[in-house]
């Protein structure tokens, strides 16, 4: 089965602003879409097989 993850205009948006504050943010999705590819069902169910993730910050690594 083949998956896809979809990004919104807003969330595209809000990307930018967090690049400021956040540069390492590019990595840090990165990381959440290599486990999101080893379990698809990761996160919080929203609708039907639409999960939401929510991703922490590497900041200090």
């Amino acid at each position: 089965m083949t998956y896809k993850l979809a990004f919104t205009k807003s969330f595209g948006r809000e990307l930018k602003k967090l690049k400021k504050k956040y540069p390492s943010i590019l990595k840090d999705l990165d990381k959440i879409a290599v486990k999101l590819l080893e379990n698809p069902s990761l996160g919080v169910l929203v609708y039907k097989n639409c999960y939401k993730v929510r991703v922490p910050n590497f900041k200090y690594e």
